[in-house]
């Protein structure tokens, strides 16, 4: 079942998204006539989000890395935020544990997998060919170009490419002290950071194999006025209206407050700082 998720900037007011739905309608009826795929197949597109802030790359990579593995096996993922190929820039179709991605490859794919990955990268086209072909909306064609490889097994086709790497979004852990910032705000306001419980643990356990007997800790937030002395274990643990950070259902540090927008109330944004101050006595 050919199952095709859109993440994308484009309002529905605008004629882009309807475009782009109605082009992958298309292919995957001529691929069908060319009996290239079983005719009882299903076929369904999926908008993953339409309400990324326009030309962010960092939100529209963070909303399919913690829902794309979900899907099916077989599922093509296309990113369509900031997809115009431009200055060399390729676009590319991405192949990782039985799913797709079609996108250009301007270093988004190292905030969608980790490092060391296994993946396979195919070019559909250079972002200065398209340039002069340009009619302003090229990133369809190369999305139809990419779902047709793809539905017709002909991905060996193409050329395999390395993809760019891009600097890494992950928090510096430090011996006593964390330092990360506010990757995601939510729908509720709540701010999501990139400092794991994985990280949080790593120092807590290092000082113990190192002798302390107690461990303390400060959660400080853009700056030195507004702190957490606890992480909780949920919203249940605070009265409502109290702030809170939890390690939430994606092992990442939350920051929120129970019943209200967090982020509004504090001012905060994607550029926060989050730094997290241990303290050990032995």
């Amino acid at each position: 079942m050919p199952i095709i998720t859109i993440t994308s900037d484009w309002s529905r007011s605008d004629y882009y998204l309807p475009s782009l739905k109605g082009k992958m309608f298309s292919v995957y009826l001529a691929c069908k006539e060319l009996n290239k795929i079983p005719v009882a197949d299903l076929f369904n597109i999926v908008d993953i989000s339409t309400t990324v802030k326009p030309f962010d790359i960092s939100e529209a990579c963070f909303i399919l890395k913690n829902s794309y593995h979900h899907y099916p096996d077989g599922s093509i993922h296309l990113i369509a935020v900031e997809s115009e190929p431009h200055d060399g820039i390729d676009m590319v179709v991405v192949k990782r544990k039985g799913h797709y991605f079609i996108s250009p490859d301007d270093g988004r794919f190292a905030l969608l997998f980790s490092v060391g990955e296994e993946v396979e990268a195919f070019r559909l086209s250079g972002g200065e060919e398209m340039e002069r072909r340009s009619s302003g909306f090229s990133a369809l064609e190369l999305f139809e170009k990419g779902v047709r490889y793809i539905l017709q097994g002909r991905l060996d086709e193409l050329e395999k490419v390395e993809l760019r790497g891009a600097v890494s979004e992950c928090a510096v852990v430090m011996p006593e002290r964390i330092v990360g910032r506010v990757v995601y705000i939510d729908s509720y306001g709540n701010a999501i950071t990139n400092i794991t419980r994985e990280s949080f643990f790593k120092v807590a356990t290092s000082a113990m194999v190192n002798g302390a007997k107690k461990i303390s800790y400060v959660i400080f937030v853009q700056g030195p006025y507004l702190k957490l002395e606890k992480i909780s274990d949920g919203y249940w643990d605070v009265e409502p209206g109290e702030e809170l950070a939890f390690f939430n259902s994606l092992d990442q540090l939350e920051l929120a407050i129970n019943g209200g927008n967090f982020t509004a109330l504090e001012g905060i944004d994607t550029t926060a700082e989050i730094m997290i101050k241990f303290t050990f006595e032995k």
